[in-house]
């Protein structure tokens, strides 16, 4: 009677793995994540150094030019981001074939694995899952459910599910560059308005003690003062063309009162002199005081 010969226990299928969960098998990370964060890093940077580029330029633009000058700012930006992308997938390239590469001796053990995991569920193992799933492993499954790191092929995203968090990061890393730019600008607004400020109280200071040292030095309101400056250029010039007139009247005057010495009356110099303050009657006092300045210059 023939004997059957005893039947080798099937081979573990393997199944088409995508590289992306192979290196995610092999190294506990996914070489894609790292490279997105490293671009990711780099555009902030550089967005961020050159907003605060042109947040110190601004003040130094008229205000004519300061949209022009934004404009340049963020092509400068795109520019260099887009260059430096350019570079750095050249080493995502070089570094995944070389660095991150998966020999396929180890890509076949690695499926083998996946697959062996995958067909040797039993019901003892299955009754221990549910077990350490129960609610007294409350804090395990709490921790479980809240880590960052798949514990399985499936518990990946998909490819599409990949993109759209993709999106959705560039979409918060933009509008964290306009906040930030918006903190610089603020921040130099600040900076501008507080030096007005000091400005502002230093000159009311000023003029604080320069009334209070007229009132006490001259014995009258400042507004006195002023008032001989805001007669202006024209009336300064005015009043000094009349002085002088008078001034040469008075010494052509005098000059025939020394041949004539005797025709000459108390009444008449008096006459003169009334002339002169009369022509200066509509200054103050203090204008007055200060026309033999005015004349002698």
């Amino acid at each position: 009677m023939a004997t059957e010969a005893p039947v080798a226990p099937p081979a573990p299928e393997t199944t088409e793995v995508p590289i992306a969960d192979l290196q995610l098998k092999f190294f506990n990370f996914a070489p894609s994540s790292f490279f997105n964060n490293i671009f990711a890093a780099a555009d902030e940077y550089c967005a961020d150094g050159m907003d605060a580029m042109e947040v110190a330029m601004l003040p130094s633009f008229a205000a004519s030019e300061r949209d022009q000058m934004k404009a340049g700012n963020d092509s400068l930006i795109d520019l260099i981001c887009t260059t430096m992308d350019k570079n750095m997938d050249k080493f995502e390239i070089y570094a995944t074939r070389n660095i991150f590469s998966i020999p396929e001796e180890v890509q076949q053990l690695i499926m083998e694995e996946i697959a062996a995991g995958a067909t040797q569920g039993t019901p003892g193992k299955r009754a221990k899952t549910s077990a350490s799933a129960s609610p007294s492993a409350g804090a395990d499954s709490s921790s479980d459910s809240t880590t960052s790191i798949p514990k399985s092929v499936d518990d990946l995203p998909s490819k599409e599910d990949t993109l759209k968090l993709d999106q959705e990061l560039m979409e918060l890393r933009n509008k964290l560059r306009s906040v930030k730019k918006n903190g610089h600008q603020l921040k130099a607004a600040a900076e501008k308005l507080q030096a007005l400020v000091e400005k502002a109280t230093k000159s009311s200071d000023g003029v604080a003690a320069a009334i209070s040292a007229g009132s006490e030095s001259i014995g009258a309101p400042l507004h006195d003062t002023v008032s001989a400056v805001v007669m202006g250029k024209d009336g300064l010039a005015q009043l000094k063309e009349e002085g002088m007139a008078i001034v040469n009247q008075m010494a052509e005057d005098e000059e025939d009162d020394e041949n004539d010495e005797n025709n000459t009356s108390t009444s008449t110099m008096e006459g003169k002199f009334a002339a002169a303050k009369s022509a200066i009657g509509g200054s103050s006092a203090r204008d007055i005081s200060n026309l033999t300045n005015i004349l002698k210059k």
